[in-house]
């Protein structure tokens, strides 16, 4: 099953659905827009991960007026570092938009797939993407293929003894109605 789940911040989510987080976890591809609340700025810095940062320092010592200076050290630190930080995810570019409120150039996001690293990219405005503008004019199917609530399908399942009993039959059969 596919399907394409769209929320704004984490706390619509968490209202709708609870703070449980099965809906998210079992979501294979995420994508993600600079978002306006610092709890789910904070969840996608995490989301991120971390990158490690090294910090070159030199000392020098010696006599100043001699010319030359006999001592240099130098050292280097390590330290983690968020890639990116809640605040820097909050500002992620956003869409350009001209005076009619139309998009006319593409925002930055943010891309997990699960067991892969994450990806910084930029929105496909499908309007303008020949394929993606040729998909938005398939017409809806004109008879729907779900079970209406009245409906009801039977499925029955042969029975391997062929001495089965009413019963056994019915045990059989699988009853879908519609919701």
């Amino acid at each position: 099953m596919k399907a394409y789940l769209i929320m704004q911040d984490l706390t619509q989510l968490h209202a709708a659905y609870s703070a449980n987080e099965s809906i998210i976890s079992n979501c294979h591809i995420r994508l993600a827009y600079a978002p306006n609340n610092p709890k789910t700025a904070e969840w996608m810095s995490k989301m991120l991960g971390v990158t490690t940062q090294v910090w070159k320092s030199a000392t020098v010592s010696g006599k100043r007026m001699g010319g030359m200076l006999k001592n240099v050290s130098e050292s280097y630190q390590t330290t983690a570092r968020p890639l990116m930080t809640p605040d820097e995810v909050m500002r992620l570019k956003a869409p350009r938009k001209n005076g009619k409120g139309e998009i006319t150039e593409s925002g930055e996001m943010l891309i997990f797939v699960s067991g892969h690293t994450p990806i910084k990219g930029t929105q496909i405005l499908y309007f303008q993407e020949p394929f993606f503008l040729t998909a938005t004019k398939i017409q809806p199917p004109q008879q729907s293929e779900s079970l209406k609530s009245s409906e009801q399908t039977t499925i029955s399942y042969p029975t391997e003894n062929k001495a089965s009993t009413k019963a056994d039959e019915e045990k059989e059969t699988l009853v879908v109605a519609g919701s």
